[in-house]
């Protein structure tokens, strides 16, 4: 059972104003206090980031304006800010240092990486440092931020997502910076440094550098019936571990949202490119599946038949008819979408390479929600990100690696749900591949700690 100072304040945290952290300081004094079963795997997290500790005596001289030395001397900005104060509320080592390492080298790091001093470019460089310096301090900030677009301000999806994929892909993809010794390049212009660290930064981001809508910058509410269904869950961890009972749990957390909620996530996913005109029109029938047993070895019909009946799967992921009773005419959009994805689910799985495995259950989340702005593909990555921070820290990066991974494949695929596949069933997936150019997803290519939490 979660204690109940820590559930506070991730309730707390999700109602803050986006890239705001005094209530993720908050709660890392509680999860310090309260988390001591999970307290060890942290430290041991730490423990694996090796760091060039900064002599602050170099530091204690005028540097030129743009240099290595003048951003190392900058610390005032919030983002350095957060990883001084909780490097201080840390008792241990060697989380502590590692933390106050961070605050000293953020503002370098955010010019290094070109990253606006905006909260989309806060957000990004929170993602950079949890992907190349896994902390507590970030892990909960990326939860408690994934938590707020999920739970609260599902407009804020779009720029939030594009910020921490941003920040957490430069992280995967660029050379390590806690093993860079910047002692030797104080003098030098941020931009030779660049070159001299063979750093590939773009001056501009497909992904990254949108303004966050105004009112995710100020403080909001839960919906009041929400919370049980979120720790109901929370304090059941074994759910997750299976896949029809995370499922199940995760979809019913819909029975505790309000109607202000309801119309925001319309108007969220009605932002997405041919959901406004789609879903005026009739949903397809959903297909009965013995009338593809016989279409061609490596047609999608063929393909998805046997995906169905070797598994002994459901055509719909869960019955829709339980989800929101009877199907009617007029529908709303966000009804319309979630029907439709019922259907198309494991069709995603086929022709965007996602495996039948849990890492890949993550990876079509993100794809999903990218897609399609799916409300129970942000509510199950918000759920398994929070579920892993509080027992399993180990588990949060490949969580983050996959859905952040599926995202960016999402929003560089072209609208899946506008795709006419009832008339695509007899032709090849290689074929539909090529035609709407679909790239697989890199499936198998994360993968998971062995050791599971106690």
């Amino acid at each position: 059972m979660i204690h109940p100072e820590i559930r506070t304040c991730f309730e707390a945290s999700f109602k803050t104003p986006l890239g705001q952290t005094q209530s993720v300081e908050a709660l890392f004094t509680a999860l310090s206090l309260h988390g001591t079963n999970v307290t060890p795997q942290y430290q041991a997290l730490s423990a694996q980031a090796g760091f060039t500790p900064i002599d602050k005596a170099q530091l204690e001289r005028p540097f030129a304006r743009g240099s290595v030395g003048a951003a190392l001397c900058h610390v005032s900005d919030m983002v350095s800010s957060f990883y001084q104060k909780t490097g201080e509320i840390e008792p241990h080592e060697p989380t502590a240092s590692l933390l106050r390492h961070i605050a000293l080298v953020g503002e370098l790091w955010r010019a290094l990486l070109n990253y606006p001093r905006t909260p989309s470019g806060d957000l990004s460089l929170h993602a950079f440092i949890a992907q190349q310096a896994p902390n507590k301090a970030s892990a909960l900030a990326l939860t408690a931020w994934l938590g707020r677009v999920a739970f609260p301000d599902p407009e804020a999806m779009k720029p939030v997502y594009d910020a921490l994929t941003c920040g957490w892909q430069d992280g995967a993809r660029l050379p390590s910076f806690l093993e860079v010794d910047w002692h030797g390049l104080l003098d030098m212009p941020v931009e030779t440094a660049r070159t001299h660290l063979r750093l590939d930064i773009p001056d501009t981001r497909p992904l990254g550098c949108a303004p966050l809508p105004s009112q995710s910058l100020k403080a909001t509410s839960l919906s009041d019936g929400f919370p049980e269904h979120l720790w109901a869950l929370i304090n059941a961890p074994e759910k997750a571990t299976d896949p029809y009972q995370i499922t199940s749990t995760v979809a019913a957390f819909g029975n505790g949202f309000d109607a202000a909620y309801s119309d925001a996530v319309e108007r969220m996913v009605l932002s997405f490119e041919g959901l406004k005109e789609i879903t005026s029109t009739p949903i397809p029938q959903t297909v009965k599946i013995e009338t593809l047993r016989d279409m061609p070895e490596g047609s999608l019909g063929h393909t998805f038949y046997r995906l169905i009946t070797d598994n002994n799967f459901d055509v719909e992921v869960l019955d829709p008819a339980s989800l929101f009773g009877a199907a009617q005419p007029d529908m709303p959009p966000v009804e319309w979408m979630n029907r439709r994805i019922l259907q198309l689910h494991d069709v995603f799985h086929l022709v965007a390479g996602y495996k039948q495995i849990g890492e890949d259950e993550i990876g079509i989340s993100g794809f999903q929600l990218a897609q399609i702005g799916q409300p129970y593909s942000a509510w199950f990555i918000a759920a398994v990100s929070l579920i892993s921070t509080l027992y399993f820290p180990a588990g949060l990066a490949p969580i983050l690696e996959l859905s952040f991974s599926g995202w960016k494949h999402g929003r560089e695929t072209r609208p899946l749900i506008l795709v006419d596949w009832e008339s695509l069933w007899g032709e090849q997936i290689s074929t539909i591949r090529q035609t709407y150019q679909i790239s697989p997803f890199a499936s198998g290519a994360t993968e998971f700690p062995s050791v599971a939490a106690d």
